[in-house]
């Protein structure tokens, strides 16, 4: 649905708890298909909207972990200071996704909203990239609504199977 509604490449991706990383579980290519290759498919959470729309959500322990952890292969535009991710991290709270321009590809925005188990943990999130060169500003409320209403809609969907 994101990747139809916003004409952009869209993903979900899932939260390893032990790893404190993230995999990309499902992706939708959009009309214009730009298909990325990386080299991993874990991924760190202290970079790129995806990971910064989970970071933001884990238990303060986790978070303070990761934050303690992170490295910056795979994230050559992630936030290096401390103090300044974890500012980020709390507009992410505040606005309920999280936007980033290059943190870990060079040229890409990256929109993310999480998603929550039925417990109300973070399981995940749903993001869309787009090229820098194609994002204009105007953008961003659409592609973020769309992406809050479907990750809020998935959350419901895993909420109402584990019962």
């Amino acid at each position: 649905r994101v990747a139809r509604e916003t004409g952009e490449m869209s993903a979900f991706t899932v939260l390893d708890p032990v790893r404190l990383k993230r995999f990309t579980a499902a992706r939708m290519e959009s009309d214009h298909a730009v298909t990325v290759i990386e080299r991993s498919d874990w991924k760190p959470l202290h970079a790129g909207a995806s990971g910064l729309a989970v970071l933001a959500y884990l238990d303060d322990k986790l978070r303070e972990e990761v934050l303690a952890n992170r490295d910056s292969q795979g994230a050559p535009g992630a936030i290096a200071d401390v103090d300044e991710l974890r500012r980020a991290l709390e507009i992410v709270r505040q606005n309920g996704y999280a936007m980033t321009r290059g943190q870990r590809i060079a040229g890409v925005v990256g929109i993310g909203a999480p998603v929550f188990f039925a417990n109300g943990r973070v399981m995940g999130s749903l993001y869309v990239s787009v090229p820098e060169q194609r994002f204009a500003n105007d953008q961003e409320a659409k592609i973020s609504g769309s992406l809050m209403v479907c990750s809020a809609a998935l959350t419901k969907q895993l909420a109402a199977a584990h019962h």
